[in-house]
């Protein structure tokens, strides 16, 4: 026989959530492999970083310049490293919130195991929703970003192609 845990009471409607032994299952199943995407994220994380902070470092100790932000053409490759460190940095704080949210999850599920709390279920599907919402907005983001270098592309090319005419 299968036992059978009311999850939600509180949605208004007279359908009711019921979490049996299978669901569970493959929540406990999807929380383990969660957890594990969430701890190699944490690593990439670190790693990301290091490598950030190193490229900095290893410019500072290695090149000798001085940061020239003027339009002359050999200034762009001496601050090609630059933009490569923040990059590398920028990507690694933005990335921590999806991992946190993963990581969230999957501790408030595996924290169910044996027992039937509907506050670690309430908080892990709370986490999920917040993960799913930013990669949500992080894609509308990206798409607005993709949008606008098409277009200054495009209007690159007509200008282009108006200046040879």
């Amino acid at each position: 026989m299968e036992s059978n845990v009311l999850i939600d009471n509180e949605l208004g409607n007279s359908s009711e959530l019921i979490i049996n032994q299978g669901i569970k299952l493959n929540l406990l199943e999807t929380a383990k492999w969660g957890r594990l995407l969430s701890i190699v994220g944490f690593i990439m994380i670190g790693l990301m970083l290091i490598l950030g902070i190193l490229i900095l470092l290893i410019i500072k100790n290695e090149m000798s310049f001085s940061l020239d932000f003027s339009i002359a053409p050999d200034s762009f490759p001496t601050l090609l490293p630059f933009f490569y460190s923040f990059f590398f940095i920028l990507i690694s704080f933005i990335y921590i919130f999806p991992c946190l949210y993963l990581f969230r999850f999957s501790t408030f599920i595996l924290r169910e195991k044996n027992g039937n709390n509907i506050e670690n279920y309430q908080n892990a599907f709370k986490n999920l929703k917040r993960l799913f919402k930013f990669f949500g907005i992080l894609t509308v983001v990206l798409s607005i970003f993709a949008i606008v270098f098409l277009f200054a592309i495009i209007g690159d090319l007509s200008a282009l192609l108006l200046q040879k005419k």
